[in-house]
């Protein structure tokens, strides 16, 4: 095991790695030397200091870059798109403690520490076929996330937004609470805003932490001024919601 720690090839390899799982998927050569860098000496004279390789990682200039560069970032995974809806909305654990997330492997390909081998779900070499691949980029999380698991992802996102969600309308669906499962707060989506256009950027700002396209925001605002503008209020937010979860701009991490 020593032998291994003190391996030269170990820094920069982890430090790829964790680099992958935290900020973007193709880190340049300097990114990864510095990050290593940092396992070998964490400027103490300690190798091997998790805690500053993290800080080193996020804090890193090519992490840190206001307007990221055209290769920067990375695919989310589904069960992190996932926890990032439930933060977003203060969802508070259910019954079980677990806010419904066993058995998620049925619908989004992964449970919390439940990778079908010591491998994770995904390899970190993995090129997804088409414009990535031929760029020579990498893209792990592609590995689990293909046209068929792209619509039983967002089958089940929409399952999980609009638990809880029910109305008096004899037109409108209603959905029960799985006693189980943990759904969004009415207190939060009564919060939104209604008027459409302050209610398309109260997500941006929880959902997108701001950076929501004009082009993305304009759609939003047009489908609540349109197919939706006589629907309740809850079931407003919790469309747009669905929509935001599913859409490229949230499931792409810069």
């Amino acid at each position: 095991v020593n032998s291994l720690y003190l391996h030269p090839n170990v820094a920069p390899f982890l430090s790829r790695q964790l680099i992958q799982r935290l900020t973007t998927s193709n880190p340049s050569r300097g990114y990864i030397d510095r990050v290593a860098a940092t396992f070998e000496d964490d400027g103490q004279g300690v190798r091997g200091n998790l805690g500053a390789v993290v800080k080193s990682i996020l804090l890193d200039p090519e992490a840190r870059a206001a307007i990221p560069a055209t290769q920067f970032g990375k695919l989310r995974e589904p069960i992190l798109r996932l926890t990032a809806v439930l933060r977003a909305f203060g969802v508070q654990n259910g019954n079980t403690g677990t806010n419904g997330l066993t058995a998620t492997e049925r619908t989004l390909f992964q449970a919390p520490l439940r990778a079908a081998s010591v491998f994770n779900f995904y390899g970190p070499d993995y090129q997804q076929p088409g414009e990535i691949a031929d760029a020579g980029l990498y893209s792990p999380e592609f590995q689990i996330m293909n046209e068929s698991t792209f619509i039983t992802t967002s089958d089940e996102f929409w399952r999980r937004i609009f638990s809880g969600y029910n109305t008096n309308s004899a037109t409108a669906t209603s959905f029960t609470v799985p006693n189980t499962t943990a759904y969004l707060p009415s207190a939060m989506i009564d919060a939104i805003p209604t008027e459409h256009a302050a209610l398309v950027e109260a997500l941006n700002q929880k959902l997108l932490y701001g950076t929501m396209s004009e082009t993305m925001r304009g759609k939003l605002v047009a489908l609540l001024n349109g197919g939706m503008a006589s629907a309740d209020h809850r079931r407003k937010v919790l469309s747009l919601i669905h929509l935001i979860a599913i859409s490229a701009e949230f499931s792409v991490q810069q």
